[in-house]
């Protein structure tokens, strides 16, 4: 996830795994946002359906044995549920594999075989969604399905010899997301996301978080924070500030946005513009703020607006003037 924007990640791999930003090629307003990650960049997922990213040749992602490992960041938890990693998906029911919140709030991993599903034991909410950058792993060996933390086993795995299942109804493999018949989609940044066609053993596990612990992070940005998904209070108002608040007609200005959501900098919105004979759009840096460069041609107003957002609140109105004599 390094490439730091764009609508596409690049498969390091060489085996054409490569992930798409959302559901088309061209950007939108539901794509993920790009922010610094643990290594370079990463990606924040702000808890919206359609946001996502898909693997590209999720058919050959489909090995009997298996690890799925991801940098994940998020302080408090992003509710029951929710998927950082996702292949497939069976009704509202499970994916093949996922690497999730599961029934705690927590983190775990499951695989899943014969209408059933095998759960590994779970990291606390309190542990896994402190804020700080974690080390998350699931792996299944044929024998036992294990949580890794940080280069920790969480327990002692749990015990199975699920063949996992590849022909469920949906077969994509996602990033950020579950989608079947419902979206349980993930609130939080996530980066450097591998998946190994083996179970890495736990002295491997091990070696990576001491390895990743001796490499520094760039800066960052604040945590992504605020309700669990699927909360009431999810989709609060945002606040959408604007300066200045009067323009004048025929004149270039620089109109600076700021966009929060309860006090919290909202990266990678796309706030647009527009009003008579004016549209311009741009999407908000890592302080939640963009500057806009306009030339108002007609009197009267113009209105800001953050894209995929109830314009009763993401919006901002500014007026239009005459110059002074």
């Amino acid at each position: 996830m390094n490439e730091g924007s764009g609508q596409l990640t690049a498969d390091v791999s060489g085996k054409g795994h490569e992930g798409r930003l959302g559901a088309s090629a061209a950007p939108d307003s539901h794509d993920p946002a790009w922010v610094p990650g643990r290594f370079g960049r990463g990606l924040r997922f702000l808890g919206e359906d359609n946001q996502y990213v898909a693997l590209a040749r999720p058919a050959t992602l489909a090995p009997a044995r298996i690890t799925v490992a991801a940098w994940i960041r998020r302080l408090g938890t992003p509710g029951r549920w929710r998927y950082v990693v996702s292949s497939g998906g069976q009704d509202c029911k499970f994916a093949s594999f996922g690497l999730y919140t599961g029934p705690t709030d927590g983190l775990a991993f499951y695989i899943s075989g014969g209408g059933r599903y095998e759960l590994s034991p779970s990291a606390a909410a309190s542990t896994a969604w402190d804020g700080a950058w974690h080390y998350a792993v699931g792996t299944y060996d044929g024998a036992h399905v294990r949580l890794y933390l940080d280069g920790v086993e969480v327990g002692a795995g749990s015990p199975t010899g699920l063949a996992i299942d590849y022909g469920l109804a949906s077969r994509e493999v996602y990033l950020g997301t579950y989608r079947g018949s419902c979206e349980r989609p993930f609130t939080g940044d996530v980066d450097e996301v591998e998946i190994h066609d083996e179970a890495l053993s736990a002295a491997e596990v091990a070696a990576e978080a001491a390895a990743a612990a001796q490499r520094g992070q760039p800066p960052q940005a604040a945590p992504v924070t605020g309700p669990p998904a699927g909360s009431p209070g999810l989709r609060t108002c945002l606040s959408v500030r604007v300066t200045p608040r009067r323009l004048v007609v025929h004149r270039h200005a620089r109109v600076r946005v700021a966009v929060r959501q309860r006090g919290q900098a909202m990266v990678g919105k796309r706030v647009v513009l527009r009003g008579r004979g004016v549209r311009v759009v741009a999407r908000t840096g890592r302080k939640g703020r963009v500057r806009l460069r306009v030339r108002p041609k007609h009197l009267g107003r113009l209105k800001v607006t953050v894209a995929g957002q109830p314009r009763r609140c993401s919006s901002a109105r500014l007026k239009v003037r005459r110059a002074r004599s």
